[in-house]
């Protein structure tokens, strides 16, 4: 893919700030800043490959797409999409697209908060999880799932429909769970800590009436997703009722980035 690599000789120093093959994605991030920073190289090189600023960013989330698929989300701001979809003829499954000028102004402060119910590193590597998914018997019903949730994704994120949000969120997560403990062999990644937690994010949301929502990576760690607006009552309830996550590195407080930074 980068041919004038073979006369360079790169020096690649890479960290995390959370857990390492835990299920948060420490492996997209990674990939997403190598392909960033190759592609910085290759622009000073042969400029005249970028006559586009777009150019640049769909040339990096290509190169991000060899390491996986979410390290081709990864190199934008805000925001972004992969893959085909009907609402969005530009999508496209090579490359991600940046997908901040669609987002409602709710989804602007969304909050993320994961509770890092377990640090080491998963049992079933996720490169192993997709090999297994190969011969699912459930794998074309899941596919088209995803299409759909997709497209409804994409709708209730430009009109700010936090309700529709928070259910394509919490199905999804759910979905991909279900495939892992139905494949052959089956395996789980969630623990029981990690379904106290669906249990008690879903009590919030009812009782309280908080507009939050839970999602998972391919780990037993659980991400609540919620508006900036409600950021003091779910503090609140953490302190109340999930003192163990104050403890260090216990519990992650992320929002929407802002976007990757070059450093010289």
């Amino acid at each position: 893919e980068m041919p004038w690599l073979q006369d360079c000789f790169p020096i690649i120093r890479s960290s995390n700030t959370f857990p390492h093959s835990s299920g948060i994605a420490s492996s997209a991030s990674a990939m997403s800043a190598l392909a960033l920073c190759l592609v910085s190289m290759e622009r000073d090189l042969f400029p005249e490959r970028f006559p586009e600023e777009l150019l640049f960013w769909r040339r990096s989330s290509e190169m991000a797409r060899i390491g996986s698929g979410s390290a081709c989300r990864s190199v934008f701001p805000l925001a972004s999409l992969w893959g085909k979809t009907p609402s969005v003829p530009e999508g496209d499954d090579r490359y991600g697209i940046p997908f901040a000028h669609r987002l409602h102004p709710l989804f602007h402060g969304l909050r993320d908060y994961i509770f890092v119910v377990n640090a080491s590193g998963k049992a079933v590597s996720s490169s192993a999880g997709h090999t297994l998914m190969a011969k699912h018997p459930y794998r074309e019903a899941r596919i088209a799932q995803a299409h759909h949730n997709l497209d409804a994704l994409v709708s209730c994120l430009a009109c700010g429909d936090w309700n529709e949000f928070s259910r394509i969120s919490e199905e999804e997560a759910l979905s991909l769970h279900a495939l892992m403990m139905s494949s052959q062999p089956w395996y789980l990644l969630l623990e029981a800590e990690s379904l106290n937690l669906l249990q008690a994010i879903k009590r919030l949301r009812e009782s309280a009436g908080l507009p939050v929502c839970f999602t998972i990576d391919a780990g037993p760690n659980i991400h609540l997703l919620f508006p900036e607006s409600c950021e003091n009552e779910v503090e609140n309830w953490i302190a109340s009722e999930w003192k163990d996550y104050l403890l260090p590195g216990k519990l992650i407080r992320d929002c929407i980035g802002k976007g990757p930074i070059e450093r010289s």
